[in-house]
């Protein structure tokens, strides 16, 4: 959990940076949740969701079903990532 969520579990900081960083911030423990809900092609986020699980966290899609890489138009529609495996908006 980041420290400014540690201090108030209601306040959300939104912080605008490119998706990777979005990533690396995740894996770090320096974001909590990272909401991506429209869709974007799988070789964009591949990479992302490699480094989220290496570091013990999750990414989902919205329904809390595990993303399914490969299909014919290469889009992922939505995904949730989480440092925290336990987040409740992990589904």
């Amino acid at each position: 959990m980041s420290p400014s969520a540690a201090k108030n579990p209601f306040s959300i900081d939104q912080v605008v940076v490119g998706s990777s960083l979005k990533f690396c911030r995740i894996a770090e423990g320096a974001a909590d949740v990272y909401p991506r809900l429209c869709p974007m092609f799988e070789w964009d986020i591949a990479a992302g969701h490699a480094l989220v699980e290496a570091a013990g966290g999750v990414m989902r899609a919205p329904d809390g079903r595990q993303l399914i890489y490969g299909r014919e138009d290469l889009r992922i529609p939505a995904f949730i990532a989480s440092g925290d495996p336990s987040n409740p908006f992990m589904g």
